[in-house]
């Protein structure tokens, strides 16, 4: 039972982060992120593309603001399993 309750807990959380980049703001995503990360962009466009640092990932997503001022995202689903230790987050979603 406690792990339904941690994993209602990050989906939780994943949609806040999710309306709060919606709203234009990508400080939670940013203040969330561990001292070691990647964040990750298939594509070969202007978002596309791999960055392992805060600089770099703040710039992205001023990037992302600029090209798609009204973005927007519309959760469909959020899929959480495993323990806190090694937690896999899927998300569906719709982008306009």
């Amino acid at each position: 039972m406690r792990l339904n309750m941690y994993h209602a807990i990050v989906r939780r959380k994943v949609a806040a982060l999710f309306a709060a980049v919606s709203a234009g703001n990508a400080r939670p995503v940013l203040d969330g992120l561990a001292p070691r990360f990647e964040h990750f962009f298939l594509g070969e466009s202007a978002l596309g593309g791999r960055r392992t640092s805060l600089a770099a990932t703040r710039a992205w997503y001023e990037r992302l603001y600029r090209l798609m001022p009204d973005i927007a995202f519309d959760l469909r689903a959020v899929q959480v399993s495993g323990p806190p230790w090694n937690t896999l987050i899927a998300v569906d979603w719709i982008e306009t």
